[in-house]
């Protein structure tokens, strides 16, 4: 009987049309390098308000809540408002999860010796 190869592991579960198109969607939104320092500069801190935010990247403060209102309306971001300053934190820790691991992939062709490129 032949060994299954790794793409076709019965324990593997398929992803569903749906789950593809989310997850397609969660990467088209960091696609933009704003958006990606926007995200780790939020997960710096706790919290931080759009001026500050604005502040930090050298981004208006248009720029940076357009960009917040994207990241929002995908589950990336949550803000809570005080007066009339809001404050913008990472959705949840599985944010961090992502992009750490998204770095050190993008990363990891880096080290002395490799070409940087091509496939792994």
């Amino acid at each position: 009987m032949a060994r299954p190869s790794k793409a076709e592991r019965p324990d593997q579960e398929l992803v569903d049309v749906a789950d593809a198109s989310r997850v397609a969607a969660v990467f088209r939104v960091l696609g933009d390098a704003s958006r990606c320092r926007l995200v780790y500069a939020l997960l710096r801190r706790d919290e931080i308000s759009v001026g500050d935010l604005a502040a930090t990247l050298a981004m208006s403060e248009s720029n940076v809540s357009h960009h917040l209102s994207v990241l929002r309306a995908h589950g990336l971001v949550r803000f809570r408002r005080e007066g009339k300053q809001i404050f913008y934190a990472p959705d949840d820790e599985h944010i961090r999860l992502l992009l750490d691991l998204t770095l050190t992939h993008v990363r990891h062709g880096d080290a002395p010796g490799t070409d940087g490129g091509g496939a792994r």
